[in-house]
């Protein structure tokens, strides 16, 4: 009884109104590479059913000048969304790019540089630029393409996705900061984050 009598005291002293759940934030590792080694870590990123993030640590940003000799369509995120276009606009170039990658089974090289984006507050949309971009395969399946393929990007009135197709994201954020800069962009739990940087002695 003695147990009770404290527990409803307890109860009746704690100001419940002016505690709140405790946010845990998961940790997001990074995996150091050299940029020589940057193809073999897109491999690993496909093995491990990932889209790749990479941090750019290198002073010449040299990753998305590394992946421009790939087969690679870019965006240029600031650029786009500094443009005068409209959010619409906005995502209609994102899915036309995202469908012509697709056709033709290239990479698709979204380029944050220093920006913050609001991708998937404010740059998606299930029949323009879907977040399933974010995770692997699953933009590329019938029932994605199907919303996202226009009649007339149709092979002979089928969606095509070409093997070689990928999303690439590439950030100048610093390591130490990238999670909590980039957490409201991108759904960062889902993707394979390297940070890359020049061989020592380069």
């Amino acid at each position: 009884m003695a147990l009770k009598e404290a527990e409803a005291n307890l109860r009746d002293k704690v100001p419940w109104h002016l505690i709140h759940a405790l946010r845990v934030t998961s940790h997001i590792p990074a995996e150091y590479i050299y940029l020589p080694d940057l193809s073999a870590a897109l491999l690993r990123s496909n093995e491990r059913s990932r889209v790749p993030l990479l941090l750019d640590t290198t002073a010449e940003r040299s990753v998305d000048t590394f992946l421009a000799y790939q087969r690679t369509q870019a965006v240029d995120m600031p650029q786009l969304t500094a443009s005068a276009r409209t959010v619409e606009e906005i995502r209609e170039v994102l899915r036309a790019k995202l469908v012509s990658c697709m056709k033709n089974g290239d990479m698709l090289l979204l380029k944050f540089k220093d920006s913050f984006p609001d991708m998937l507050g404010k740059f998606c949309s299930d029949d323009t630029f879907p977040t399933a971009v974010f995770s692997y395969g699953e933009v590329s399946t019938m029932e994605s393409m199907a919303r996202l393929f226009r009649e007339e990007e149709k092979d002979h009135g089928v969606c095509v996705c070409r093997d070689g197709f990928r999303v690439v994201l590439t950030s100048w954020r610093p390591v130490v900061s990238f999670a909590s800069d980039l957490r409201a962009c991108v759904p960062l739990h889902k993707l394979a984050v390297f940070a890359v940087e020049l061989e020592e002695g380069l």
